[in-house]
């Protein structure tokens, strides 16, 4: 089984991520699953998945527009590494 939190944290500091930024995406990436489920493999998370999730972040968690950037950011990394 792939493991991904490590894959992703190593794929963060070869591109040279300050340790905050790895902890940002990481933390982002790790709501973002926990609210479309954990079942979810990276491989099947399309457009409409996404946008129901930052809906979410906007109305919900009134998250503004720099916190939505970086989980924008983060998740974007994340699954261009899948």
């Amino acid at each position: 089984m792939i493991n991904y939190r490590d894959r992703f944290v190593d794929d963060m500091r070869l591109v040279g991520y300050s340790e905050k930024t790895v902890e940002s995406y990481l933390r982002e990436v790790k709501r973002f699953f926990e609210r479309t489920g954990k079942g979810v493999a990276p491989q099947r998370v399309d457009e409409d998945l996404i946008r129901k999730y930052f809906i979410h972040l906007q109305q919900d968690r009134n998250y503004s527009v720099a916190a939505m950037k970086i989980a924008y950011s983060g998740i974007r990394f994340f699954l261009s590494q899948h």
